[in-house]
């Protein structure tokens, strides 16, 4: 990498683009798995309000149906992230390192929602972690009007590739058979199913998915258009999660977009920072959220036993 050569306000140009060039090289996960909503204050209110009922036989006057009222606010957070850099070492440099480390952030601003996302699926069971329906976004009991009770948070034992095809096909099955308010399936329309492992699971998953034989027998998951996809930044290596995906599938996940990234660079000599404390500072900020929306287009499977 060239040095970084002149005064620290052409450096800022440099950095500028070290920040945004980073930024590109990343291909984002979390997109996958969100809708996104664009957001004009510091949050928003969705309104849930059931499923259409069914058509019925008409007999005597029409039926009026309502739709349900119940509600959600996702508030948007600020995130930053500010690096300070000694003026001697920025005048010093010869190497392109500063310049790395501004790529860094640009790196770090980029994968910041997939970071998120990784943190919302290994804490999603808890009590802070409530969907509209009242319960903890993965559980075993999510009920809205006529579903009854249905169950996204799944378990079962082993990881070799017939036991990853089997929890696959479970999940898939699993979505397939839930239930909105008017007691209906919930996903029939046309959506994939995408399966999202941590990397101990790529292999395995990959296998059981894409084989045309597991263990001498025919693999049907193989000609099923399963997506997979592999995220490093899931916490727990014993999890992964089969998600419906596809036009007129409800994410499981809200991406709320309000201030997108902004990079800026305080490297004026005679500022007052940087005159107190003979350092340059490079700051990064966005403003946005991503949060919980429809539990039951995502399934959760546990794995009690690794082989």
């Amino acid at each position: 990498m060239a040095a970084v050569t002149g005064t620290a306000q052409q450096f800022q140009v440099q950095a500028s683009a070290a920040f945004m060039e980073a930024v590109g090289t990343h291909t984002p996960i979390y997109t996958n798995v969100v809708d996104t909503v664009s957001s004009l204050t510091d949050r928003q209110e969705y309104a849930w309000q059931g499923a259409v009922p069914q058509f019925r036989r008409w007999l005597g006057e029409r039926r009026i149906e309502g739709l349900r009222n119940e509600t959600f606010t996702v508030e948007n957070y600020i995130y930053e992230l500010s690096l300070g850099v000694k003026r001697t070492h920025l005048d010093d440099d010869q190497t392109g390192s500063i310049r790395e480390r501004i790529g860094q952030m640009g790196f770090r601003a980029a994968e910041h929602n997939d970071v998120l996302l990784g943190q919302i699926l290994g804490s999603a069971s808890g009590s802070a972690f409530l969907s509209y329906d009242g319960f903890p976004f993965f559980s075993s009991n999510h009920q809205r009007g006529s579903s009854g009770s249905q169950d996204n948070d799944l378990f079962g034992e082993g990881s070799t590739t017939a036991d990853m095809k089997s929890h696959i096909e479970n999940g898939i099955q699993q979505l397939r058979s839930f239930l909105d308010d008017q007691g209906f399936p919930i996903n029939q329309s046309a959506w994939r199913p995408l399966v999202m492992v941590p990397p101990q699971l790529e292999f395995r998953a990959k296998e059981a998915i894409r084989a045309q034989q597991i263990e001498s027998g025919s693999n049907i998951l193989s000609g099923e258009g399963v997506d997979f996809i592999v995220n490093p930044y899931l916490q727990f290596s014993n999890e992964f999660f089969v998600i419906a995906t596809g036009a007129g599938v409800n994410a499981p996940f809200i991406y709320q977009t309000r201030d997108n990234f902004e990079f800026e660079s305080l490297d004026s000599p005679t500022s007052d920072h940087v005159v107190k404390n003979d350092e340059y500072l490079f700051l990064a900020r966005k403003r946005d959220r991503i949060w919980l929306k429809e539990p039951l287009s995502i399934v959760r499977f546990g794995i009690t036993t690794l082989s």
